[in-house]
């Protein structure tokens, strides 16, 4: 609650159970992000926008100084083609601290 999470793995059903605040950004390389979230509590969007850019690149960069990881140098190195595969997560109060409006939301 809160806090924010960027996830590079994988993850299991249900998505965001329980989820009251924060932000989750989520690398969803096989799109099925969408079938493993409850809907009815967070939004998913895609990341539109240089706010979210600018939470996102320095939680990698910061992963990448602290664990070396081949999958955040990856990313970072090429960010205009892995920035798509990144799903936005999060509970319609926190919309406006990533500059989102009402509208913007991935629905089936």
């Amino acid at each position: 609650t809160g806090g924010i999470v960027i996830v590079l793995g994988s993850t299991g059903r249900n998505i965001a159970a329980g989820m009251t605040g924060g932000i989750c950004f989520i690398l969803d390389e096989t799109n099925d992000a969408l079938n493993r979230v409850n809907q009815e509590i967070v939004d998913v969007c895609e990341v539109t926008n240089s706010l979210q850019e600018s939470i996102i690149i320095p939680l990698l960069e910061k992963h990448l100084s602290y664990t070396g990881s081949e999958k955040a140098k990856e990313i970072l190195e090429n960010w205009d083609e892995w920035k798509p595969l990144f799903k936005l997560i999060i509970p319609p109060s926190e919309r406006s601290k990533v500059g989102l409006n009402e509208l913007e939301a991935i629905k089936r």
